[in-house]
């Protein structure tokens, strides 16, 4: 995850100093980078595995996204 908030973080930086839009590069080239880190993580002989490793950033990036919606509403219904 560190690495993911490095690429953001450069990609970011690099849009501020020229005004070239690259954040939406910088998606594809995290969950690259993040599909073939898990893929090496388990098995880097098969191309199955950075298959699964793909979906699963996909999965974990949906679940996170939906769980932190659900707290956001959760929230502003308690607050309210």
């Amino acid at each position: 995850m560190g690495i993911n908030m490095l690429i953001y973080w450069f990609f970011a930086l690099t849009q501020t100093l020229s005004g070239l839009q690259l954040m939406q590069i910088s998606f594809w080239v995290e969950l690259t980078y993040s599909s073939w880190a898990v893929g090496q993580f388990f098995d880097s002989h098969r191309i199955s595995n950075y298959v699964k490793a793909f979906f699963a950033c996909i999965l974990g990036m949906f679940t996170f996204t939906a769980l932190a919606i659900i707290v956001g509403i959760l929230i502003y219904g308690l607050a309210k």
